[in-house]
């Protein structure tokens, strides 16, 4: 599934933090709080929202006192109407921006910069390990600026004198992988800046039902057309191939919970045919988790009887 756009939103609720307006995030599968504040007054922000999902915290950077940024995520959280999302903290003056994505599965790298004064700040070269990938930056000023970054979606909360700092955040999501430094422009310096990238990467399709693997495997009428190669492929060009793994424990081993929550074709290795008793003692099995194949060529010396479905839909 290609990642994509939900919605994005953004606040500067005052000294001590507040909420958003509303919004729709159905879909989403990441949820991105992009967060700039001050911090010389001790307080540290803290990530919530009204689904009632939890935030992991991205490394802070801060430059002297007088701005400090961070960025959150949550992954496969609760999403739909109504959703608002709140930054908190004693007089930390916070300006936040909360964006939703869909087909997001996990988090890869981060980097960050901070500087004293200047008009552009890069925050350290990223290189995302799939196509499709999305990369996240978030910036914080200490005073009045205006933001820019070339080639990004760009939302930006102009600095407020006693009530809240300068920042923004903005995304881009990459055709092919490649290497990528996100640099912030700013009209003047704001003084003292802070910033931090992130990039995430796609989500693992739904899975095949198993008879469809099978029936490609069986579909070849020898056995040795059946064992040229063992191939997994990728449900969609984001996933990197998967090879086999060997295990020592029969199928027969497996409870139909195992199966539900491991979601692994198990193949044994051997010369049995399809449809024989699996052999007494216990074979070398090949495992390959479901959820990343859409066909299967089993390795040398691997035949396709005992496959079970582990993964159903």
């Amino acid at each position: 599934m290609a990642i994509t756009h939900i919605t994005t939103v953004s606040a500067a609720p005052g000294a001590n933090g507040g909420s958003t307006s509303a919004i729709d995030t159905t879909g989403a599968t990441c949820l991105v709080v992009s967060v700039a504040y001050y911090p010389a007054l001790g307080g540290t922000p803290t990530v919530a929202d009204s689904k009632g999902n939890t935030y992991l915290p991205l490394t802070l950077r801060a430059s002297g006192g007088e701005i400090a940024h961070q960025l959150f995520y949550s992954l496969g959280g609760t999403v739909g109407a109504g959703h608002t999302f709140t930054v908190s903290g004693p007089s930390i003056y916070p300006a936040f921006v909360a964006s939703a994505f869909a087909g997001v599965g996990s988090f890869e790298s981060q980097s960050g910069a901070t500087a004293t004064s200047g008009t552009a700040l890069a925050t350290g070269s990223l290189t995302p390990t799939t196509n499709g990938a999305l990369v996240v930056s978030g910036e914080g000023g200490q005073s009045a600026t205006t933001p820019s970054m070339t080639g990004f979606t760009l939302t930006a909360i102009g600095f407020t004198g006693g009530a809240n700092m300068q920042g923004a955040a903005a995304w881009q999501i990459q055709t092919t992988a490649a290497a990528i430094n996100p640099t912030w422009g700013f009209s003047p310096s704001p003084g003292h800046q802070a910033a931090g990238s992130a990039v995430f990467s796609g989500a693992p399709a739904a899975a095949v039902h198993l008879t469809q693997a099978v029936a490609e495997v069986l579909s070849l009428s020898t056995v040795p057309q059946r064992v040229t190669q063992y191939v997994v492929e990728a449900l969609s060009d984001n996933l990197p191939v998967v090879a086999p793994k060997d295990y020592t424990w029969q199928i027969t081993d497996l409870t139909d919970a195992d199966r539900w929550m491991t979601g692994l074709l198990v193949f044994p290795v051997g010369d049995a045919a399809p449809g024989d008793v699996p052999p007494t003692s216990s074979p070398t099995q090949v495992v390959i988790p479901m959820h990343v194949t859409t066909r299967v060529v089993l390795p040398s010396g691997v035949d396709a009887w005992g496959a079970d479905c582990l993964c159903d839909e």
